[in-house]
């Protein structure tokens, strides 16, 4: 290895000086939207564990005070970096330069509480009453508007300064707050409520952001740089080790949480970011669309409005070390080369796993989501139910048979609601185990357990789903898990392309019958086809309308299932109104 080190040798100190530079400190200040909480607790652990420093930032976190508007405050210049929430589109719309950053909490906390009485009348029951909102709560006036309770159908509004005092009080009927920590202190308190999601409306928003300007952009482009990285490593940290930011916030950030209600708000943070599903940070182009396209069908967002330069592109660094590294790591590969080229049969192999793996782990996933969408009507549901039941129970001593049958009702249905989560639990096992156990299955059933995990998240996007079974007593041979995998692949693949392209009255159909002895299901769906002279191309490993590097993996991998695992086949073509997929497996 002689030859190696004198080749090497001399070029050691410049790996030396590319990870040595040395950066000057620059004094930043970030303005926080409420007073110190969990809710900005990957600030809090940046500066802790001093990525701000390594960084070369000294950070001045700043709480907000009554009135404070953090919008205001950093296009006054009072801070460089603000958090913020999905309403900043409505202030660039407005003409301010500011830019986001990055998306924190992949969902809202916006939520609207409400006293019980509303717990019967529905959300219909608030017209006319009395309404507590904050000046930032634009994303509950969209849900107000959609669900046909526009601001103009209350008796009064009053200005919500995060006070809970008037809705303990009954001075007012519902007030928006935080999911996050608001309920939890009403609970605390034993004060009775009710919750309305937005995402009953369809309105699902972003949650906090870290947002600045295109000023500071323009002139400070590496400090926005380093100060967006250190933050987000900050809060990677946070979510690693809550229990220790909790400590950390009560000991050097004065606020008025106790240490319960931090660590609930930490739990419920967490369900919000989805950081073991989703880098820390991201943002989508057509999500952001989508939300202004809510603003403007509310007629709170002009129709022309333009997402252009509202969202943050990093700029290419000045610094030449990553420059520098590539061209010695590019002059150890060529020395390299010929020593790994022996494990290239061996490494192609370990990568077609890994892409088998990686589309296991999507389905799952999908499944997952499928699930918690089932669950979340029914689990609301449920809570309403024993919400009554504690009032009839309350006010209950004795009282007549009405009253006794009233209860009889509401214990019955919550039975339903039970069994219903319990029919959907059980059919998600089975699409999920014994995925490489050979057994002897009924494929309808397989076609049914994916009905009923993703029915209710189709329903939630528009689209409709059909199943129509005329091979009802077919049986097949193989792995139950993987022909799951399969169809689950088709039907997601259907649903990205129904609502990529915004088709009207979307629908998927599924059809299975039995044809010289062969099992075969159809899936087809109303997307327009595939945009290829050659449909069958979509089988190819990479090929997918979608523009992220790691699409193109289900559809490979549905057919490779298909042939090798079930000896089959699995063709596409374009027919009528969309894609028709035809699975053939000998039964």
């Amino acid at each position: 290895m002689t030859w190696l080190y004198r080749l090497w040798a001399p070029l050691l100190p410049l790996f030396i000086l590319s990870g040595g530079q040395v950066q000057a400190t620059d004094s930043v200040r970030l303005q926080l939207k409420w007073g110190h909480q969990f809710q900005f607790a990957g600030y809090y652990a940046a500066k802790a564990q001093g990525y701000y420093q390594e960084a070369g930032l000294d950070v001045t976190i700043i709480p907000a005070g009554p009135g404070t508007d953090p919008v205001q405050a950093v296009l006054d210049g009072n801070a460089e970096f603000g958090t913020g929430n999905s309403g900043l589109l409505l202030s660039r719309a407005q003409g301010h330069p500011l830019v986001v950053l990055a998306v924190i909490m992949q969902h809202s906390p916006f939520v609207l509480i409400t006293n019980k009485r509303v717990t019967f009348d529905g959300i219909q029951g608030l017209r006319g009453g009395r309404l507590m909102l904050e000046p930032q709560a634009d994303e509950i006036q969209a849900f107000l508007h959609n669900v046909d309770l526009p601001l103009e159908g209350f008796a009064d509004i009053q200005d919500n300064s995060q006070n809970l005092e008037a809705f303990i009080e009954g001075r007012v009927d519902a007030i928006d707050a935080y999911l996050t920590t608001q309920p939890y202190e009403l609970l605390q308190q034993g004060v009775p409520y009710n919750v309305f999601h937005p995402t009953s409306a369809n309105i699902d928003f972003y949650g906090d952001n870290l947002f600045t300007t295109e000023h500071e952009i323009h002139h400070h482009p590496e400090r926005v740089r380093r100060f967006r990285q250190a933050s987000l490593q900050g809060w990677t940290y946070a979510m690693a080790h809550p229990e220790e930011i909790v400590d950390l916030i009560l000991a050097e950030y004065p606020t008025t949480k106790s240490r319960d209600v931090l660590i609930y708000e930490a739990k419920q943070i967490r369900q919000l970011m989805l950081p073991e599903l989703i880098h820390i940070g991201y943002m989508l182009d057509s999500r952001w669309r989508h939300i202004a396209d809510t603003y403007i069908e509310s007629g709170m967002l002009r129709q022309d409005f333009s997402l252009d330069g509202f969202l943050y592109e990093e700029p290419e660094s000045a610094d030449y070390t990553l420059l520098i590294r590539v061209i010695l790591i590019a002059l150890l590969v060529v020395l390299l080369i010929s020593g790994i080229a022996y494990r290239f049969n061996k490494l192609n192999k370990q990568l077609k796993r890994l892409i088998v793996i990686k589309n296991q782990y999507a389905n799952i996933g999908e499944s997952l989501k499928n699930v918690s969408h089932q669950w979340k009507q029914p689990l609301n549901e449920l809570g309403i139910q024993l919400m009554r039941i504690e009032q009839l129970a309350a006010t209950l001593k004795g009282s007549a048979n009405n009253e006794a049958r009233a209860i009889e009702t509401i214990s019955e249905r919550g039975h339903q609601v039970l069994e219903f989560m319990a029919d959907t639990v059980e059919a998600f096992g089975h699409l999920m185990s014994n995925r490489d156990t050979v057994e002897d299955f009924q494929p309808r059933e397989v076609v049914k357990d994916i009905l009923l995990v993703t029915k209710d998240s189709l329903a939630l996007q528009n689209i409709a789903i059909d199943y129509k079974n005329d091979a009802q007593s077919v049986h097949l041979e193989g792995k139950r898990g993987r022909l799951a995998q399969v169809i689950l692949s088709i039907v997601g693949n259907a649903r990205e392309v129904l609502v990529m392209r915004d088709v009207a009255h979307p629908r998927i159909t599924i059809r299975d019958f039995c044809d010289e002895g062969d099992y075969v299901l159809v899936i087809s769906d109303n997307a327009g086809g595939i945009k290829t002279s050659r449909p069958n191309d979509v089988f190819s490993l990479g090929f997918s309308e979608k523009t992220q590097p790691d699409a193109g993996t289900g559809l490979y991998i549905a057919r490779d299932i298909v042939t090798n695992d079930f000896k089959g086949t699995l063709q596409v073509y374009n027919e009528g109104p969309g894609a028709v997929f035809i699975i053939r497996l000998p039964a």
